[in-house]
């Protein structure tokens, strides 16, 4: 006859691995089995090895009680009536439809004698023919809870904005919640550390930008964070190429003209930005040193003063957004310039690139981007790279970018980590001219 042990009679080791691709090593193997296992315990980690790569999380039952594995031979210790080995309550789904069984409810116990088959080979039987199902079931159930995407902006600012967007859409894609949470402080460094120091799970992403990864990587030696080694580039979200702008105040309607005036008078003309150790900063510090002018920095604290004083004629020159000073541009109070971009901006199609108006390599472009701790499973990487895909394409997003002056732009996580890498030694140089290093 047959009878059912109620739950409390049965020991539930669980085993987790949070971490995929981390095996578990022979002493975890042995503390989870039992803290009296003998050095013979060792073996038993390693036929499933290979298995543990893709574990998340199983529990080992050992029904009708805790099996006898107190004596001094191992391979001779008594097991219970019956042993199972199972996938917690996360993969309760999976392992029903996979192995017909309910896995809230312990399984019939034979009324027979217990076996005496060694446990070490019963177990790492039973551990390795349950992993045959489990792999491509766990990787299937990402994300299975809410995800949390970092952002080293205030509330209310642009990178701000755009991480809600693509949160909202993301999480529509996923089926699950994203939610943003912002790290301010630092200039960035704050928020991006934390993104950094994140477990490499999939369920905390990033926002970044050409600030974030690598103007602070050019003005701060000692970062907490590697800025290429301890990201997962996941995709390009968009780009918004500055402006460069002068006063209408001099006659001054091309960039060459004020290449001409800024040699005429060398040291003589100022340059605006949104502060020191800024990405304007650093653009205006390029422009300079590409075309053999010198000019003097002006640092402000924003772009709303910066504009009042260039519409003025206080200062000649300003590195600036296209969005908020677009206004001043077609009521003819500001000069465009050249757009510091490889392409032309759609918002104004009249102006050319900084190359086309004959200062190659002084390309400046704030690019936004979705990353993640290093060490995120590809699989998860490619997912959502292809969901940034779709999202970017749609037309509310484009519409709000137009706003913002942001141009939507994919990339692929390879093309988004050589970007990186390229900037970061770009910027640097820029810096390194400012403090007269090399």
């Amino acid at each position: 006859m047959r009878s059912r042990a109620p739950e409390t009679d049965a020991t539930v080791f669980h085993i987790k691995q949070p971490l995929i691709g981390a095996p578990i090593s022979d002493h975890q193997m042995k503390q989870l089995i039992s803290n009296s296992l003998l050095e013979r315990s060792a073996c038993l980690a390693r036929p499933v090895d290979e298995a543990l790569h893709s574990l998340h999380n199983i529990e080992i039952v050992f029904l009708f009680g805790k099996p006898d594995i107190s004596k001094s031979n191992f391979l001779d210790a008594t097991i219970p009536q019956r042993l199972l080995v199972r996938p917690s309550s996360k993969m309760s789904d999976i392992v029903q439809s996979e192995l017909n069984m309910n896995p809230h409810r312990l399984a019939p116990i034979e009324t027979k004698r217990p076996s005496r088959m060694p446990l070490l080979i019963l177990l790492s039987k039973l551990i390795f023919y349950s992993f045959l199902i489990i792999p491509n079931a766990a990787r299937a159930q990402w994300p299975d809870h809410v995800i949390r995407l970092i952002v080293p902006y205030g509330v209310g600012s642009n990178m701000d904005t755009v991480a809600r967007l693509i949160a909202a859409k993301l999480g529509e894609q996923l089926q699950q919640s994203v939610f943003v949470e912002n790290r301010v402080g630092g200039t960035t460094i704050i928020g991006t550390n934390a993104i950094a120091k994140s477990a490499p799970d999939g369920y905390t992403l990033g926002l970044a930008n050409t600030t974030s990864q690598t103007v602070s990587a050019a003005f701060t030696p000692n970062l907490p964070f590697d800025p290429i080694k301890d990201f997962s580039p996941v995709a390009m979200i968009g780009t918004s190429p500055f402006v460069l702008l002068g006063t209408a105040q001099n006659g001054v309607k091309t960039l060459k003209d004020f290449i001409a005036l800024a040699k005429a008078n060398p040291g003589q003309l100022r340059y605006a930005s949104a502060g020191v150790a800024t990405l304007t900063h650093l653009a205006g510090e390029l422009v300079s040193r590409k075309t053999g002018i010198k000019l003097v920095h002006v640092p402000y604290r924003g772009a709303e003063q910066s504009m009042v004083d260039l519409v003025a004629g206080r200062i000649e020159l300003m590195v600036g957004t296209i969005a908020p000073t677009l206004g001043y541009i077609r009521a003819g109070k500001l000069r465009a310039l050249a757009i510091m971009g490889e392409a032309r901006s759609p918002l104004l199609p009249d102006v050319p690139t900084i190359s086309e108006a004959g200062a190659p390599g002084c390309e400046a472009v704030q690019w936004i981007a979705l990353v993640a701790p290093a060490g995120v499973p590809k699989a998860i990487v490619m997912r959502l790279n292809q969901n940034i895909a779709t999202i970017i394409k749609g037309q509310e997003i484009q519409n709000s970018f137009k706003v913002m002056g942001i141009t939507p732009a994919f990339e692929s996580p390879e093309d988004l980590a050589a970007r990186i890498q390229s900037d970061v030694l770009k910027w640097k140089e820029a810096a390194a001219s400012i403090s007269g290093t090399k």
